[in-house]
């Protein structure tokens, strides 16, 4: 399996934002236990936090999601059948294991955290959007709806709530604070230091910098041996799960 293999398939033949169900190819890749980079952005049940777009153009593919042997949606991985990584998909048809179509952006999140010495801000965070269908439409449909609004994604800044329990893990409200222009980056991070007490730091920028996440290099599918391996977490006791999951932990 060639690195590139199947992100360079059809990823410059097709336009990102074409969101009809035809256009639901293979161009993406999702994280796998493995996954070492960027956390997923989420958020709380009537939660609300401010975020940056990094990024406007969906980086598309299919992805499974299922519960961990703790009960947890931390496992995730591209379905190898639709993302043409192989002839044969071993969670397909496990009824535990969730499927959909999602688009990945690379965003800021501006909301504070403390440490056990430091208060962390800005951290670099993957913002995966569900296409959803006709009849619930997903926040991929809405982001396009914002990029058409307000001309591209890359630059805006949302304060971004979650409605309930049963709302987008990533949010469902969406309301524009300012606009950036990305070559204008570097002079509002030096309006973030100064509004926040010098943060980001250099340091900080150099593990969280502020630009689009290479997905081909931080989320790495695994092999059909390792996910055989993980059967009999999702096999046992399996039951039909909702597409968005509920819980609320940070996947």
């Amino acid at each position: 399996m060639g690195e590139d293999h199947w992100f360079s398939e059809g990823q410059k033949e097709q336009d990102p934002w074409d969101l009809d169900e035809k256009s639901q190819g293979s161009n993406g890749q999702s994280p796998g236990k493995g996954f070492q980079g960027p956390r997923r952005f989420w958020l709380k049940v009537e939660e609300e936090k401010r975020v940056m777009f990094l990024d406007g153009v969906p980086f598309r593919f299919w992805e499974h999601n299922w519960k961990d042997d703790e009960g947890r949606w931390s496992e995730f991985e591209p379905c190898h059948v639709r993302n043409s990584l192989g002839k044969e998909c071993v969670l397909d048809g496990i009824k535990a294991v969730s499927m959909y179509h999602v688009g990945m952006f690379s965003i800021i999140d501006f909301s504070q955290f403390q440490g056990t010495k430091h208060i962390f801000q800005f951290d670099r965070r993957l913002y995966p959007a569900k296409m959803g269908g006709t009849k619930k439409p997903g926040t991929l449909q809405k982001l396009k709806r914002l990029k058409d609004k307000y001309g591209q994604l890359a630059g805006c800044v949302f304060d971004i709530y979650r409605t309930g329990a049963m709302s987008p893990k990533v949010g469902d409200e969406f309301t524009l604070v300012e606009r950036v222009d990305p070559k204008d980056f570097p002079k509002y991070i030096e309006k973030m230091r100064q509004e926040f007490n010098g943060r980001p730091s250099e340091e900080h920028l150099k593990f969280h910098p502020w630009e689009p996440i290479d997905y081909r290099k931080v989320i790495k599918p695994r092999s059909l041996h390792e996910l055989k391996g993980l059967l009999g977490i999702v096999s046992s006791g399996s039951q039909e799960e909702p597409e968005e999951p509920v819980s609320d932990f940070e996947y």
